[in-house]
Formats: C-alpha cells, structure tokens, sequence
C-alpha cells in the first residue's frame, strides 16, 4: 500500500471551541507555577497573521513567547510600521520571540534563476525584520527534497553554500543566529556538508522531531549524533509517523523524554518552540514539557 506523508504548515488554531479548554482549565493551568516558569522559557509557532488579527490579548495574557511565521501572505499585507507597532507591543509586555522565514513554494538553491531569486527574496524580508524584533533566532528551512535533487546534489550544495553564507555578516551584525530546519531531507548529510562549508556560529540546525517521524528514513538519534554540535534550536511536536499532523507532544510516537535526557547529558541547551497546531495542543503539551524539563535554569 502506497503510505502520504504530508506537512502541515503553520495551521495553528487558536479559536475557541468545545473541543479545547474551558476558562476555569485555562486558569488553573496558567496559575501553576511551574507552568507558569516552563512558559517563560519556551516558544509557541504562531503565523504573524492571525497574531496580529486575532491572537495578540491572548499572547499578553498567558505572557507567551511567540515563534512568528512570517508567510509571503504577512510580507503582503503589512508595512513595516504594522510589524514595528507589534513589535513594541510585544517589548512592553516582556515577551521574547523568534522568526519562522517564508518557506511555502521555495527553493533558495534553485537551478531555476527565477525561482531562486525570489525564494531568496522572501527570506531576505524576513531578515529585514531582525532589527525590528531582535528575534533570540531566525528559523530557515533548508530547501532540499531528495526526490528532486538526488542527481544534482553537488551544483545544489554550491548554490546553497553560496546563499546562506552572503548571509553571515548581516547575522553577526544583529548578533542573530540562523537555524536551518530539517523537513523533506532524509538524513542528516545535507546539512553537515551544508553546516561545514559555511562554517559560522551563526548558521546552525534546528531540529524538528515530528519531520524525523514523518519524512526522514534515519533516526532522530542519528540527526544529533552527527549534527550535535550545530544544534540551535528544537522544534517539539508529534505524530505517529505517517502525517506531519503537529500534535500536542505525547499524542503520537516521539520518545521526548528520551530526547530531553540525550540533550541534557550531551550539555545541549537550544531554544525550543512548541509547534502544535491548535491551541488544546499547546496547553496539554505544556504539562509534559515541564515534567521533562531538564534544565534547572
């Protein structure tokens, strides 16, 4: 039988419905302190769109740290001054966030001129609005399918060394690193032949557990053996293996206590942002997140 995986890409539902909490769970989830602690040091993907339209009191209220999707639907819609006024906003009520660059139809190292210039055109907008955030971190994806690429993988890793490393000394300017997400790739070997050849503390990896369960054919344990020492960021969600779903974590298969525990005994601290896709999956994830939690600061 033919297995579809397929990805889900920033479909976060924060709406309120009989399905999700109600506001006395809410409340009793937010007044826990230790809840309230693991909050303050994570981040939740939300697409800058619906945070600006809908989501902002609710972002304030619970002081959650935003991971912003900043689609090409954003970058249409909204001026800088859009961006600037949420920033500020975001500052008054001490809340941090990260980036999530475009990534829906791209191909940074297209061997199509015309699709790699404007692939590298919406990323380059996004990087526009680091002095504007002062995002902890700027979340790319890599831009490789293996099914599309495979016979030309040397000529792709030259267009792609070439683009991410013109963007080094804007990164160290803003003191703002750039982490490459794993998502089609089907192990890690793209991205150290990647990670090497541009060789900056300021391009590094993020690791998104759910892609390893849904598209990649090596073990997540693989992906840190080798890419361990580039590791930036984490992004947390689970399925069970057959769709990119953005479950609530302990909703699917992804040992996390396993993971938390690798991170802790190999001294790796990255920054990590909770990708479930409804807002019900963010609060039961937030319970299990800080039982796992292996960090004392």
């Amino acid at each position: 039988m033919l297995s579809i995986k397929l990805v889900c890409f920033y479909r976060i539902d924060w709406s309120v419905s009989n399905a999700m909490l109600n506001r006395d769970e809410t409340s009793r989830v937010f007044m826990d302190q230790k809840l309230k602690t693991i909050i303050s040091q994570v981040f939740v993907a939300v697409p800058f769109v619906r945070l600006k339209n809908e989501f902002l009191d609710k972002v304030f209220k619970f002081g959650i740290n935003p991971e912003l999707g900043i689609q090409a639907e954003a970058l249409e819609r909204f001026s800088r001054a859009d961006f600037e006024e949420a920033a500020r906003m975001l500052e008054e009520h001490g809340l941090k966030t990260t980036l999530h660059a475009p990534f829906m139809d791209l191909l940074p190292a297209s061997s199509d001129p015309l699709i790699q210039e404007v692939s590298q055109r919406r990323i380059i907008q996004a990087l526009d609005l680091i002095p504007v955030f002062k995002p902890a971190s700027v979340v790319c994806h890599l831009g490789f399918f293996p099914l599309l690429h495979h016979e030309i993988v040397d000529e792709w890793l030259e267009r792609a060394v070439s683009f991410w490393s013109t963007l080094v000394p804007r990164l160290e300017a803003s003191d703002t690193p750039l982490m490459l997400e794993n998502v089609f790739e089907w192990g890690p070997e793209i991205f150290e032949e990647v990670l090497h050849r541009v060789n900056s503390p300021y391009i590094r990896f993020c690791l998104d557990t759910g892609h390893t369960l849904a598209f990649s054919r090596t073990p997540w344990q693989d992906w840190l053996r080798v890419l361990g020492g580039y590791l930036g960021q984490l992004h947390a969600h689970d399925n069970t293996g057959n769709m990119d779903e953005h479950r609530a974590l302990g909703k699917g298969v992804f040992p996390f206590q396993e993971l938390f525990n690798l991170l802790a005994r190999n001294n790796l601290r990255p920054i990590v942002t909770l990708e479930a896709h409804s807002e019900q999956g963010v609060w039961e994830s937030l319970p299990l997140l800080s039982a796992m939690w292996p960090w004392s600061d």
